[in-house]
């Protein structure tokens, strides 16, 4: 697949590189927007995330109308590897749903009810992670934009008091040269 992570077959590979137990004794990283990881019941809880900033190749900022292909490699790579987990995720899930000795009901499988529930869990996370995503690309493009404007009312105004300080140096220059013709 496109950058895919090899790991062995007890751990899950994870877009933000550090490993936590899963219900199945293998890894995943379950960790929010702001890098802090999160626990879930049964698990060890890790060291923090990096952020995450996306990025297009003219090093505009990405926003909802940004296409795959406008994205730098980075970006277009950690999107991609993002969507190859939460298909996993989805696949692990429809896969559980469908064995049987998780449907049925009993003493002997509250540990894969729990299970379940924990993977549940996990797409769950994955799920706002992306929504997290979309959420800061919004917030950034409306930062973005203000700032924007911003810049362009300075870019105004300096073009203004340059334009009038050429002027005024015009003027008195024909002041001192009808001084020196007068007198």
């Amino acid at each position: 697949g496109v950058g895919a992570l090899k790991t062995p077959a007890t751990t899950t590979p994870s877009l933000f590189g550090q490993p936590t137990p899963t219900p199945f004794g293998g890894a995943s990283t379950l960790q929010p927007f702001g890098g802090a990881a999160t626990a879930l019941p049964g698990q060890q809880q890790t060291g923090a995330a990096a952020p995450v900033h996306l990025a297009r190749k003219d090093r505009h900022p990405v926003s909802y109308s940004t296409k795959i292909e406008d994205l730098d490699d980075p970006s277009r790579l950690l999107l991609q590897e993002l969507e190859k987990k939460v298909k996993q995720h989805r696949e692990h899930k429809r896969q559980l749903e469908t064995f049987d000795r998780l449907q049925a009901s009993g003493s002997s499988n509250q540990r894969s009810k729990l299970l379940r529930d924990e993977l549940d869990m996990e797409v769950h996370t994955l799920s706002k992670k992306v929504q997290g995503l979309l959420s800061l690309l919004k917030a950034d493009k409306q930062s973005l934009d203000s700032l924007y404007q911003i810049c362009m009312k300075l870019v105004r105004r300096t073009e203004a008091l340059s334009n009038a300080s050429q002027r005024l140096k015009l003027r008195e220059s024909r002041v001192q040269q009808m001084k020196v013709g007068s007198g």
